[in-house]
């Protein structure tokens, strides 16, 4: 349990706190029913990513925000990082071996690769001294995207953002053209596409790989979370409106935005390195929210003296 927002008694020997017990539950939107159900027994996990052969998921814990993989039934759990790092948005590597993750530690976002088998996870580029986020793998696994940010993450120039290509083999990193004032980079499927967020996170941009142009896709007040469908048609994304946030698609052939599902008045776990809560897609499409099931009450501490 956590305890914020402390205010003294009257009569000086009390303390009121807010006590908290964090809990989250891993959900899925059923379309027929209009309902969030529990996804994987409701975990209390989210950022879920599914392994290439579909038997295995990558997962951070949540409030412990570590990384661990498991079968999709929850056996032969295995923990992947340990605290103080705190893990953000794995990615199976496309031959089920390996896992991309972003770790926060006290002064820079990094991304790392870790074994899906375990052992200590090893920084993709340990010179490097910016911020990274995003890693998203070729598909022929040779090389990771990510997106590069100021060291000071919510400050410095639009034109300091940038999305990197790093060579596995050489450790080398190349900037994809016209990428800058960019992040959140996500593959599609076909790898015919990439499709990333305007540093102001107003904009979902679309990368034609085989042209090498860039052309605006979606726009919006805040989006974030990007995701595409598995067939590769749509790319999901979370935007944040006037009377709440939702959870919207875009077609990649007209460019046609529509909502999915409104998400006000869900209660929803922020993730610590965003706060925002987090977005994502189960193997068919059906949105997936980490539903706050946390518990908070207001405590009365006092202090007794002989």
């Amino acid at each position: 349990m956590s305890y914020y927002g402390p205010a003294p008694g009257a009569q000086g020997n009390r303390l009121f706190v807010i006590g908290e017990q964090q809990r989250a539950e891993l959900q899925r939107y059923d379309a027929k029913s209009g309902q969030f159900v529990p996804y994987l027994s409701g975990i209390s996990a989210g950022q879920i990513d599914i392994s290439p052969d579909g038997q295995w998921v990558a997962y951070v814990m949540y409030p412990q925000n570590t990384l661990w993989r498991s079968r999709l039934d929850g056996s032969e759990k295995l923990q992947l990082s340990n605290p103080p790092l705190i893990a953000d948005m794995p990615r199976w590597s496309p031959d089920g071996k390996k896992i991309a993750f972003v770790g926060a530690n006290f002064s820079l976002n990094k991304v790392y690769l870790v074994s899906a088998e375990g052992g200590t996870p090893e920084e993709l580029l340990p010179s490097a001294k910016d911020n990274e986020d995003d890693p998203f793998w070729s598909k022929d696994g040779k090389s990771v995207l990510l997106a590069r940010y100021p060291p000071q993450l919510f400050g410095g120039a639009t034109s300091e953002y940038s999305i990197l290509s790093v060579d596995l083999d050489t450790r080398q990193a190349f900037t994809l053209s016209g990428s800058s004032g960019m992040y959140g980079p996500r593959r599609s499927p076909d790898s015919r596409y990439i499709v990333a967020l305007t540093a102001d996170s107003r904009k979902l941009m679309c990368f034609e790989v085989s042209t090498g142009k860039w052309s605006d896709l979606a726009t919006g007040q805040v989006i974030s979370y990007p995701a595409w469908s598995h067939d590769g048609k749509y790319v999901y994304f979370q935007d944040s409106q006037q009377d709440g946030p939702e959870l919207d698609r875009v077609a990649l052939a007209d460019g046609k935005k529509e909502r999915i599902i409104a998400l006000r008045g869900l209660p929803l776990v922020p993730l610590p390195l965003s706060n925002s809560p987090w977005i994502g897609l189960a193997p068919d499409d059906s949105p997936l929210v980490m539903r706050d099931n946390g518990s908070r009450e207001i405590y009365a501490l006092e202090l007794q003296v002989p």
